[in-house]
C-alpha cells in the first residue's frame, strides 16, 4: 500500500472537509499511511506560506484560509466537486428574489462546548459585513433576522442568485459570539464548530490543531494536524519523498514530474474555480 498521501490544490477551498474523518458529504478520510491498521494519528501538512491570522474575517488570505477552514464551518458548504451542500444550515428556502430562510442544525457544538444558535449566525455574518478586509462579497446583504433559535432569515437589497456561494466562503464562517471578547483575543483563541480545534500557533511557525470529538459531522479520523510552513516547492517535494510531511500544497511542474514514478506518493490535482466565483 502507498505510504503517504499528497494533494495539490490550485483552489484552496477544496481542503474543507478533506482532513475530517467524516466531512459534510460523508466522505472517508484520505490520511491513511498504509500501516496495518490503516490509521494515521498525526498529519503534517506542508504549506508554502504562513497564515497571517487565525480569524477568518480579518482579510482575504489563502495562507490563512488553508488553516481556518478546518476550524470553522459555514451555513452552506461545498463538496469536492464544487457542489453546494448543507453545512450548519441543514436546509434553506428561497422565499422571494431577496429573501432566504435558513434552518439550522440543532445540537451543533462550538469547540468551547456551547451550542450554536441563530444569534451566533447573525453575529458572525454582521461581523463579516462590518470588516472591510472581507466584506466586499457581503455588502448586498440588507438584514439578518433571528426568527427563533434555529431559524435565520437573510434579506438582500436586490435579487442576488450568488448568495449561497458567497455564504460558502471562509469569510462567512460562523464563530462563537461569546468567545469574541476582542479581536486580539479571538485571534489567539479562535472558537468555531469545525472538525478541528485550535491548539497553538507561533507566528511564522507551526499551526497545531486537534480533532474535535463532538463535531456534528462525526469525529475526524486524524487526531492531530500540523501545518508546517516550507516556502520552497522543492523542499516540500523532498519532505514528501522522505516522509517528513504527509501532504503538501503547490508543487512545481518539474517536481510533479519527478514524483510521477514514486509509488509511495499520490498526487491529486484540481482546476481553480472560475475567477468570478469568488469575486
Amino acid at each position: 500500500m502507498k505510504k503517504r498521501v499528497f494533494a495539490l490544490f490550485t483552489a484552496m477551498f477544496l481542503l474543507c472537509g478533506m482532513l475530517a474523518g467524516c466531512g459534510p458529504t460523508g466522505s472517508s478520510s484520505t490520511t491513511t499511511d498504509g500501516s496495518d491498521d490503516g490509521a494515521k494519528d498525526t498529519l503534517i501538512v506542508a504549506i508554502p506560506e504562513s497564515p497571517t491570522y487565525m480569524d477568518p474575517m480579518v482579510q482575504a488570505s489563502i495562507g490563512t484560509y488553508r488553516v481556518t477552514t478546518q476550524m470553522f464551518d459555514r451555513l452552506v458548504m461545498m463538496d469536492n466537486d464544487m457542489n453546494l451542500v448543507p453545512g450548519l444550515a441543514e436546509s434553506w428556502e428561497v422565499i422571494d428574489d431577496t429573501t432566504t430562510v435558513f434552518h439550522l442544525r440543532q445540537g451543533v457544538k462550538f469547540h468551547n462546548g456551547e451550542e450554536m444558535t441563530s444569534e451566533d449566525v447573525k453575529y458572525s455574518l454582521e461581523r463579516c459585513i462590518a470588516n472591510p478586509g472581507v466584506n466586499y462579497n457581503y455588502l448586498i446583504i440588507e438584514s439578518i433576522t433571528c426568527d427563533d433559535d434555529y431559524t435565520v432569515t437573510i434579506k438582500t437589497s436586490a435579487p442576488f442568485n450568488a448568495l449561497l456561494y458567497r455564504l460558502s466562503l471562509d469569510a462567512a464562517s460562523i464563530i462563537c459570539k461569546s468567545a469574541d471578547t476582542s479581536a486580539e483575543e479571538f485571534n489567539k483563541n479562535p472558537v468555531g464548530t469545525g472538525p478541528f480545534k485550535f491548539v497553538s500557533w507561533e507566528l511564522g511557525g507551526d499551526v497545531v490543531l486537534e480533532a474535535f470529538e463532538d463535531y456534528w459531522g462525526g469525529a475526524p479520523a486524524v487526531k492531530r494536524v500540523i501545518f508546517r510552513t516550507i516556502p520552497e516547492a522543492l523542499n516540500r517535494t523532498i519532505g514528501l519523498e522522505t516522509g517528513e510531511v504527509d501532504l503538501a500544497y503547490d508543487l512545481g511542474i518539474t517536481d510533479l514530474e519527478s514524483l510521477a514514478d514514486n509509488a509511495s506518493v499520490t498526487t491529486l490535482t484540481s482546476p481553480a474555480p472560475p475567477c468570478g466565483m469568488w469575486a
